[in-house]
């Protein structure tokens, strides 16, 4: 092994480190070009003016976040990535809340965990249910989730109706309220399925004077109304399908608790034992008959006192006595109803006196 030997090996690894320095370098320059590309496309927000102005207009998809939150340093370089990629089609944002002015930006989208990705649709937004790799982002449906049907199709929709929920716009062809309406689709997909009929003619027959909104759907009272001023405003129209979506008497679960505590209404608790139990059944029937008087006013819910005896105690019930009925007024006002010396429709009336 001989001094050109040595020199040639020599030469070859300060050749490898050579190249291996330069891929670094290429490397970093090219993540730094990509970080101010896409520090300039992902638009950071930093007051609550510049958010309802930015979200007002067209796509855009919106990543709250803390800047300690390891699984939101994780996800930024795949959000720069699909800024670019989406940058013709999705506006991409930022919002810091742990900054004192995006404070209440959050606090209205209720943002408790980090990331939280929301999608908005010219103002309208809903959380983001996609996932969270690039092709995730980029194949996800942005546009307006709506289809226009003739009137064959309205008449199997109101036969199906038993069966699925139906959210269905009257509107003039070309009518922007059309595609406005398909951006609540997505906050709604869950629950109903969106469409739109251009013949307004049919919209009189269903009950409508002229452009409106009608839920079909397979509960209560079967068909709901709404119906549309000359201006489409998108906040009327979503919070009448967020409330046209409760059922007038329905169980109380960790998914709704939150809906219906929001509400404000008083609530009436029915507390029963199990489904097998015959009196719990007969108030059970005896409420659904009669919910349609709530509307509104009251939301009344029930629940399996057997399991959740804790749940009526807390609204001053025994939690051992079943079927058994309390009506909560918010903030902290229990009234339970006495059984003793009283019928089961009894508890009709007692509801009626806070209506």
């Amino acid at each position: 092994f001989g001094w050109t030997d040595q020199y040639k090996a020599t030469v070859s690894v300060l050749y490898c480190t050579y190249n291996t320095i330069m891929f670094n370098v290429r490397h970093a320059v090219l993540a730094s070009l990509l970080y101010l590309v896409t520090s300039n496309i992902v638009l950071e927000i930093t007051t609550e003016d510049q958010f309802i102005q930015e979200v007002s207009g067209g796509l855009s998809l919106v990543e709250f976040y803390a800047p300690w939150c390891g699984h939101c340093q994780r996800l930024e370089p795949i959000w720069n990535e699909a800024a670019v990629a989406l940058n013709e089609k999705v506006r991409m944002m930022k919002v810091d809340c742990t900054v004192e002015s995006n404070q209440k930006i959050c606090k209205q989208y209720h943002i408790l965990g980090y990331p939280t990705i929301m999608s908005f649709n010219d103002g309208i937004g809903h959380v983001y249910e996609g996932g969270r790799t690039l092709e995730d982002l980029l194949s996800y449906e942005y546009e307006p989730s709506i289809s226009v049907i003739s009137s064959e199709e309205l008449s199997r929709i109101k036969e199906n109706a038993g069966e699925h929920s139906y959210v269905v716009g009257f509107f003039p062809e070309n009518d922007p309220s059309i595609d406005i309406l398909g951006h609540l689709g997505h906050v709604f997909k869950k629950d109903h399925i969106f469409h739109a009929v251009t013949n307004l003619e049919l919209a009189k027959q269903e009950g409508l004077s002229g452009r409106g909104v009608i839920i079909y759907k397979p509960f209560d009272e079967k068909k709901s109304l709404f119906e549309v001023d000359d201006q489409f405003n998108p906040s009327e129209v979503q919070e009448f399908i967020r409330q046209e979506s409760y059922r007038l008497f329905t169980e109380m679960t960790s998914e709704n608790y939150k809906f219906i505590t929001d509400r404000g209404l008083p609530i009436g608790w029915l507390f029963v034992k199990g489904s097998d139990d015959d009196n719990s059944k007969a108030a059970m029937e005896l409420l659904s008959t009669n919910a349609h008087i709530t509307k509104n006013k009251m939301s009344l819910v029930w629940m399996d006192g057997s399991v959740y005896p804790e749940m009526a105690q807390r609204v001053g019930l025994s939690g051992s006595s079943f079927p058994s009925f309390s009506v909560e007024k918010p903030p902290t006002e229990n009234h339970p109803f006495s059984s003793e010396g009283t019928s089961l429709p009894d508890v009709i009336d007692f509801i009626k006196s806070f209506l």
